[in-house]
């Protein structure tokens, strides 16, 4: 018989407690990478998972298989609408998703700022804060607009950290991946 859990909370919480321990990583990033990764499954699988494309050290911790890397942000790709009013909506819908996971997003800390603002292509920097079982954590999405994406998008099913539903979102391929890469260092000259 399985036994069930009252409060997803408080196990989600003791587990990646356990998980830091055993990996030898600090408590709170354990805790952000977690609520990163269930705000993808959220926007996986909300009607907003095709304007979004992974990129950054989110993808590559999927692509390289590297759970001890460390991150505190969330980069992604947007299509679609840039404007800060139209991202807020959108973040504020897709957070609002119950995912029964443990993860609780407080909408009414969402606040957007305008980045890059100088280069080609602008960008956006939203910042929320989420809880686990009373823990706070402060997390930031940062969305650039206007990158090309040749040769175009692949699915992935994204690595769980705990045994919960895998986001499925889109990439860039490798190779588009490596392009990305060479123009972002060749065009800074």
């Amino acid at each position: 018989m399985v036994k069930e859990i009252k409060n997803i909370g408080a196990s989600v919480r003791a587990r990646l407690l356990q998980l830091a321990k055993a990996s030898g990583q600090s408590f709170e990033l354990v805790l952000t990478r977690f609520a990163l990764e269930r705000l993808l499954f959220r926007l996986g699988q909300s009607r907003h998972a095709d304007c979004f494309v992974l990129k950054g050290a989110m993808l590559m911790m999927s692509w390289f298989d590297d759970p001890h890397r460390g991150t505190r942000d969330l980069d992604l790709l947007g299509f679609g609408d840039p404007s800060p009013e139209a991202m807020l909506a959108t973040f504020r819908e897709i957070l609002a998703q119950a995912a029964d996971d443990g993860v609780e997003f407080d909408i009414d800390t969402l606040r957007v700022d305008r980045i890059r603002e100088g280069l080609e292509y602008g960008g956006l920097r939203l910042r929320t804060q989420a809880t686990i079982s009373g823990a706070r954590i402060s997390l930031t999405i940062d969305i650039g607009f206007g990158d090309a994406l040749e040769p175009g998008a692949e699915v992935l099913d994204y690595p769980s950290m705990l045994d919960f539903p895998t986001p499925r979102l889109r990439v860039p391929n490798k190779t588009g991946v490596s392009a990305l890469v060479w123009h972002g260092q060749t065009s800074c000259f």
